[in-house]
């Protein structure tokens, strides 16, 4: 993809407005004034309450998987981001996600060989 497609796909999914990313910097979902950052800033995928309840959690959105993220969006809405995270981590999400993404048919089974969230 080209810089301009990326930047497309970002907008679009930062424009759905259900809070599927944000902005942060490289050192982590917070901006900080006490070091520690380069101060790059840095696209976040929002997995709150994903892989524990009441969980402020997120997974930074390199540049090479702007795509992928936009694929898994397109195809399962808000749960799509979510979907990825999982991929990337290696990890189901949390039981009562993931019998919610059953409920809704959104559940894919390649999920069902990830190893359980960890408690």
């Amino acid at each position: 993809m080209s810089d301009l497609e990326d930047e497309i796909m970002l907008a679009e999914m930062l424009r759905d407005g259900r809070g599927l990313l944000f902005i942060g910097t490289d050192n982590g979902p917070f901006f900080t004034v006490d070091g520690g950052s380069t101060g790059q800033a840095t696209i976040w995928v929002n997995c709150n309450d994903m892989f524990a309840p009441a969980c402020a959690d997120s997974e930074p959105l390199p540049a090479d998987q702007i795509e992928a993220v936009y694929v898994a969006w397109k195809q399962y809405g808000y749960d799509g981001p979510l979907l990825w995270a999982c991929r990337r981590r290696n990890q189901r999400p949390w039981s009562r996600v993931e019998q919610r993404m059953r409920e809704r048919g959104e559940w894919n089974h390649e999920f069902d060989a990830l190893p359980e969230a960890k408690r």
